[in-house]
């Protein structure tokens, strides 16, 4: 598989995240519009990993596909341009670097059957 690229989800000029305007279009607060990126399927291999890292693939009623770590509160979306994003990874991380974390915090869990 190869690693994504972390997606900022914040503007670089205001640092606010997009928010959804009263005409349906996402806006930060210097009112740069932003494109809404819909999560898509990765690659067998990166279903594979994911799922070895116990992600689940999600589909929500508007078709977007995410990945969640149950009983976490993690989500990892990929995108079509090769990108990803979660709100709980550490800005600009590899989601290589990611997925390793999450091991890494898990394991105690694990050992005491959690």
């Amino acid at each position: 598989m190869s690693d994504r690229e972390w997606v900022r989800s914040e503007c670089e000029t205001c640092g606010a995240v997009p928010q959804k305007d009263k005409h349906g279009l996402f806006r930060c607060k210097c009112a740069k519009i932003w494109q809404l990126r819909t999560g898509v399927a990765g690659a067998q291999d990166e279903e594979t990993r994911l799922r070895t890292h116990g992600f689940m693939r999600t589909e929500d009623a508007q078709g977007e596909i995410y990945y969640v770590l149950s009983n976490s509160g993690h989500i990892i979306y990929l995108y079509a341009d090769g990108t990803w994003f979660s709100d709980k990874a550490a800005k600009g991380s590899s989601l290589d670097a990611y997925l390793k974390w999450i091991d890494d915090v898990s394991a105690p869990l694990r050992a005491v059957g959690l």
